[in-house]
């Protein structure tokens, strides 16, 4: 079973039950790709770290902006090496985010001759 391990007194940890599932689903476990399984376990930690201390940490110091893009490329990495493991009639469209057009904005009210403060 994914969320038991019989005679263990814990329950696995959710990384052990996505990867178990993984394997039943598709035949191949993450762990195959050891960049892959490494950088599974970072965005885990990190991610726990955030949530849990208000700090992304991994191995006890913080994750760096150079370090959170690595870590989100390799997110579509993962996500892309699930995606050809299953059959291609179940398989997800690819976005293509190439083409996407991203605006922002700012309104500067002004009141008595001064800018509105920030909110």
């Amino acid at each position: 079973m994914i969320n038991n391990r019989g005679n263990f007194l814990k329950d696995p940890a959710n990384d052990e039950q996505f990867d178990h599932l993984l394997k039943e689903l598709t035949g191949h476990s993450l762990k195959e790709d050891a960049v892959l399984w490494t950088a599974f376990q970072h965005l885990r930690s990190a991610r726990n770290k955030f949530v849990h201390e208000g700090v992304a940490t991994i191995g006890g110091r913080p994750v760096e902006e150079g370090e959170a893009r690595v870590l989100m490329r390799q997110v579509n990495e993962i996500i892309s090496w699930v995606r050809d493991k299953i059959p291609p009639d179940i398989q997800w469209p690819i976005f293509d985010h190439r083409d996407t057009k991203v605006e922002f904005s700012k309104s500067i009210l002004m009141v008595k001759g001064k800018a509105a403060p920030e909110m």
